[in-house]
């Protein structure tokens, strides 16, 4: 149903046209009985654009009245991506919200662990407080000694020829072979 919002911006992207928010709604709910006949969400969402596009072009613009102002309302976009903002935002937070409620995570033994406590998991996490620990020294690096420090101490933490790891297991290997 949020097609609707689109078309409605599209169609009146122009200066000298508008259409009415009810024919777009009204184009976008024609295909609802779609949604009953088919198991596909996309089949609905395809025709409900399709029919709010159609009758929107045929139903829904209108000239707008001249007026003697010659250059363009500035307001209203930054309206409309304002509230564009607002509705990405949003979808993006009730995304964000299904899926730590509703998705789980298989570990290599079988067993499902809900996302909730995955991320929790996470948090608490040796590596993830490494991974903190590590930031907040590039951080210091970059704020203190400038990007060439930063630099060098990124490629350090980077390690992209494997030769902290290295020196790690060698140490590991004499301490435990002594």
């Amino acid at each position: 149903m949020l097609s609707f919002a689109g078309v409605h911006t599209a169609a009146s992207i122009n200066h000298n046209t508008h259409c009415s928010y009810m024919t777009c709604l009204l184009g976008a709910c024609i295909p609802l009985p779609i949604l009953l006949l088919s198991a596909k969400l996309d089949t609905f969402l395809t025709y409900s654009c399709l029919c709010s596009v159609i009758i929107t072009n045929l139903y829904g613009k209108q000239l707008r009245p001249q007026t003697t102002q010659s250059a363009p309302d500035t307001v209203k976009p930054y309206h409309a991506w304002l509230a564009l903002l607002a509705a990405n935002i949003l979808m993006i937070i009730m995304f964000t919200s299904a899926m730590y409620h509703n998705c789980s995570v298989t570990t290599r033994d079988g067993v499902e662990i809900p996302l909730r406590e995955a991320f929790h998991n996470i948090l608490v996490s040796p590596a993830w407080a490494q991974f903190r620990h590590t930031v907040k020294h590039l951080v210091r690096c970059f704020v203190h000694h400038g990007l060439h420090k930063f630099i060098y101490e990124l490629r350090i933490v980077l390690d992209p020829e494997g030769e902290n790891s290295a020196y790690r297991v060698s140490y590991h290997v004499t301490l435990n072979g002594s």
